[in-house]
């Protein structure tokens, strides 16, 4: 067996192998589809820069797809790239090593989003591009050493790279400029498209070569609404307008007769005080009226607070634990709900949040040394909202404890540090930097260090995980947000927009929040879903916890810090929130409306482009038979 033929054995098997992991990666048609339409694009880019030799966007295309993808549907992307543009450039034995280089191109974009946690600066991904030029050019070298050079020898290899070293360098050349000028745009088109994605079919008989060129001026001609973000959600501020619209109509319908909410909305689903607690929270910041929201002849959601009130310590037995964790939560509801929380349902919940704050400044789980960051941060956030100064003494010492509980990573855990937990969780994170802004604190390096922490611990798609690494909920993605907006530090504006894009991803068609989304043949996680879509309506909500309105500031003098927070619960000032939201929101549909018209026209230009310019292209090859 020669060289060349044993050589192309091995590229065989190597390629089948890929293809066969892609294929049996259980992908949707929708994610089938997005890598159909790469392959295109990555097509469609190789034939218009045909006449520039080596200069081509194709490779940066297949890199981006296998960064924005993954490993199996960036290979794929970059195999069918060479197999299809060969249909055109010609077949030969050189087709199977271009499949599998640029295959490998595909590999190390994914290999690149996962060294840099899936974001990429605009030089660093020129870079990134330039390599995979040198190295795609370095696999076509060895191919025509093995297929042409007869018995491989040393020198020869050498002969080959030397005379191609120019073209190489050109290619890595173009791939830097082509990376530059539209890469990270790209990179958010196509986790854009992964997440929410309509397939358009194009009429049979449309012939590929003819359409290629078309489609390729369509993309760059419609490129700028694409990576603005006119369709589809994807600005924070649009996305954040679904979720919000989306999770009020759902929540508004899942609250009982009896005024509470349930942990699943169903027939004689009972009310959960935890639930109807972050319900509360999250409606009040939507701008709702918690006095007056009722079923037809039922009870309001304060009735319902007042009722999980009285009825604490009977429910809460033996636990210190969830004692506070309850007195907490219906503290901070009741202040959102323009209520007396010093008085209420029969207890002053202010004094006993108070008087379990430590001598250290913690509030502990069970009882002395054993304190809990969570319930601490907070007794901070129920103390403020229910009028408790920010120098206030107490306060003030369970701020500072606070502030060293810091772990090494600059991150939060319900654990104090020096415990058994050692790293931080976005989760206590969020609740903490609420915290340490409702008690006054400023951007200090505490703040700085939390704030980068929570940063660093965004996945690539822009949600969160309980802790760094883990997949990403929607739960923690809400309170990732809500840290982030404590102190808006800078860099968070994009993190703010990539999380409330990824949220969307959770949204169901009923405005439910799924705890996390379907994705990779697995179907969505719903579990607790009344919590999940209150706490990710209060963090689009734009404000912060506490929860205050104006009332309750005339009323209490509630935490200062939450005047800017927004409009009063009243019902008029509800009324008119309504319908500003339902003003906005068909401003957006009229444009998506709009928006379908002109890409709807773009398709069917591309299409009659691509038949004339098929009619062309057959009329010359038969010319030239």
């Amino acid at each position: 067996m020669s060289w060349g033929l044993a050589s192309m054995v091995l590229l065989l098997f190597a390629l089948g192998t890929q293809l066969l992991a892609f294929e049996r990666g259980q992908m949707s048609a929708r994610s089938l589809a997005l890598v159909a339409a790469l392959a295109a694009l990555a097509v469609a880019g190789r034939l218009a820069f045909a006449p520039l030799p080596n200069v081509k966007p194709t490779t940066d295309i297949v890199l981006i797809a296998g960064f924005a993808l993954g490993a199996s549907p960036g290979f794929a992307v970059g195999a069918l790239t060479a197999l299809v543009s060969n249909m055109v450039f010609g077949q030969g034995p050189w087709t199977p090593w271009q499949m599998f280089a640029w295959g490998l191109v595909g590999l190390f974009g994914a290999l690149l989003a996962r060294v840099t946690r899936g974001r990429i600066g605009r030089w660093q991904l020129a870079a990134a591009g330039a390599l995979a030029g040198l190295g795609y050019g370095v696999v076509m070298d060895v191919s025509q050493w093995l297929l042409y050079g007869g018995t491989p020898k040393q020198s020869t290899l050498i002969a080959y790279s030397i005379t191609s070293l120019p073209w190489n360098i050109a290619h890595a050349a173009g791939n830097a400029v082509f990376a530059i000028a539209f890469g990270p745009a790209l990179i958010s088109a196509v986790r854009r498209a992964s997440q929410k994605l309509e397939a358009v079919w194009l009429p049979p008989g449309v012939p590929m070569q003819g359409l290629a060129i078309p489609a390729l001026l369509a993309i760059v001609v419609g490129f700028p609404a694409l990576a603005g973000g006119a369709y589809g959600g994807t600005s924070s501020k649009s996305a954040g307008d679904s979720v919000r619209a989306g999770g009020l109509r759902w929540l508004l319908a899942a609250q009982n007769r009896d005024g509470g909410f349930p942990e699943s909305p169903g027939s004689g689903a009972t009310s959960s005080p935890r639930e109807t607690a972050w319900a509360a929270l999250a409606l009040a910041a939507a701008g709702e009226d918690l006095s007056s929201l009722r079923k037809p002849g039922g009870r309001s959601v304060v009735d319902a607070l007042i009722s999980d009130s009285r009825e604490m310590e009977s429910q809460t037995g033996d636990s210190p634990e969830e004692r506070a964790g309850w007195e907490e939560r219906i503290a901070l509801a009741a202040a959102a709900a323009g209520a007396n929380p010093h008085d209420f349902g029969g207890h002053n919940l202010v004094g006993e949040i108070r008087a379990r704050i430590g001598k250290s400044g913690a509030v502990n789980y069970y009882g002395p040394g054993d304190p809990s960051v969570n319930l601490t941060a907070y007794a901070i956030l129920a103390l403020r909202a229910g009028g408790v100064a920010s120098n206030d003494r107490t306060l003030s010492r369970a701020a500072r404890w606070l502030g060293r509980q810091q772990q090494r990573d600059g991150g939060f855990s319900i654990s104090p540090r020096g415990a058994i937990v050692r790293s931080g969780d976005v989760d206590t994170t969020g609740a903490v930097l609420q915290a340490l802004r409702s008690a006054g604190r400023s951007r200090d390096g505490v703040v700085g260090r939390a704030h980068a922490f929570l940063v660093s611990a965004q996945a690539g798609g822009g949600g969160f995980g309980a802790s760094t690494g883990s997949g990403a909920n929607a739960q923690s993605t809400a309170m990732g947000l809500l840290g982030l907006r404590a102190f808006r530090l800078g860099g968070s504006a994009t993190s703010v927009k990539e999380a409330s894009g990824w949220l969307v991803r959770c949204l169901e068609s009923s405005g439910r929040v799924d705890y996390s989304p379907a994705s990779g043949g697995h179907s969505a996680s719903r579990q607790t879903p009344v919590w999940v879509t209150a706490q990710v309506l209060l963090a689009e909500s734009g404000r912060n916890l506490p929860i205050v309105t104006l009332a309750h500031q005339r009323s209490f003098g509630a935490a200062g810090s939450q005047s800017a927070n927004g409009a009063s619960g009243t019902p008029a000032s509800a009324a008119a929130a309504r319908k500003k939201r339902a003003k906005k929101a068909e401003a957006i549909r009229v444009k998506r409306i709009r928006v379908d018209a002109g890409r709807v026209a773009s398709v069917r230009t591309a299409v009659v482009a691509g038949h004339l310019l098929g009619v062309l292209v057959r009329a010359f090859s038969g010319a030239n038979r």
